[in-house]
């Protein structure tokens, strides 16, 4: 009697192969692999206040609210964006994230986040050439620069940005357990206030 194939699926180790690799058995032991990608997943659901965007690298996640107010993006795990990278992949990773926000790399302002409550503030007048060249320590950005753009990074920590529609002023903050407690969220608020003149209902 003829015996149909066994078929048996294992998870693929390559890098850059992220599918299942399908071993097919024959009877006389023998055996072929065919690789074949596994489907894109599509972005989990989110509620009104929320929208997911097709971008180049994948999935971007928009708060509508705030975009009245601020163009920004939150970026998924599709897009692979180490704080410190800076290798070539990492590089590119930037740029287009940068090509999502319509910028530059070398218009955007991070920090070397050290789960702290140091707010950086910006102003429109203090920017320089230099102004992005760095990153110090800190775990928020505040901001009234037209066309800088502010950038966090995080894994298991929150990620929180701000904005005041009547000054113009935007904040981005890292917020992770340690920072919480240490209230890196009002003082980032308190720093919007002192320097921009922002109000919490704004």
């Amino acid at each position: 009697p003829a015996r149909t194939p066994s078929s048996r699926a294992v998870p693929a180790k390559s890098a850059r192969f992220q599918g299942m690799i399908q071993i097919d058995v024959i009877p006389n032991d023998n055996f072929r692999l065919r690789a074949h990608a596994s489907p894109p997943q599509p972005p989990p659901s989110v509620g009104a206040a929320f929208r997911w965007d097709r971008e180049t690298w994948g999935h971007a996640l928009r708060c509508v609210p705030l975009e009245a107010s601020a163009q920004h993006l939150f970026t998924s795990k599709q897009l692979r964006l180490p704080a410190n990278g800076s290798d070539a992949d990492t590089r590119q990773a930037w740029s287009a994230l940068a090509a999502s926000m319509g910028a530059t790399p070398d218009t955007m302002l991070r920090v070397k986040q050290v789960h702290g409550n140091v707010v950086r503030v910006v102003t429109r007048e203090g920017v320089t050439a230099t102004t992005t060249a760095g990153q110090p320590e800190g775990d928020a950005i505040v901001s009234n620069a037209p066309g800088l753009v502010l950038a966090v990074v995080v894994a298991d920590c929150v990620p929180i940005l701000l904005s005041d529609r009547t000054s113009g002023t935007v904040a981005a903050i890292h917020a992770g357990w340690r920072g919480t407690c240490a209230g890196i969220a009002m003082t980032a608020v308190q720093a919007m206030d002192r320097t921009f003149g922002t109000r919490p209902e704004d």
